[in-house]
């Protein structure tokens, strides 16, 4: 996200070395947010849930990725689309109880 970038590169510009973890976590935290808010109105554009679950690899937060999986899943459940259940169904089980299919 470009936001994310942005901020890396102001503080290297500023010379920050260490912030406070509210302050590092927090414009993703903001990102999560608007990312929640444009499923919740837009549940069936895979794009954006796409974009949302790299995002949340690339942050490392496996904790949320869980959630958002969760959330994919039961809006696919609604949708009947097989192909992105699967790719669900993939990530539960590698990433979460780490067993290979």
């Amino acid at each position: 996200m470009n936001l994310e970038e942005l901020r890396k590169s102001r503080k290297l510009e500023k010379g920050i070395k260490h912030l406070p973890p509210t302050a590092e976590f927090s414009g993703t935290r903001r990102i999560h947010f608007i990312f929640d808010r444009l499923l919740t109105r837009f549940p069936g554009d895979k794009r954006l849930w796409i974009q949302f679950i790299k995002f949340a690899k690339e942050k490392n937060t496996k904790e949320s990725l869980g959630k958002i999986f969760a959330k994919f899943f039961f809006s696919l459940l609604n949708q009947k689309k097989e192909i992105l259940l699967r790719i669900t169904i993939n990530f539960i089980y590698l990433e979460r109880f780490k067993l290979i299919l």
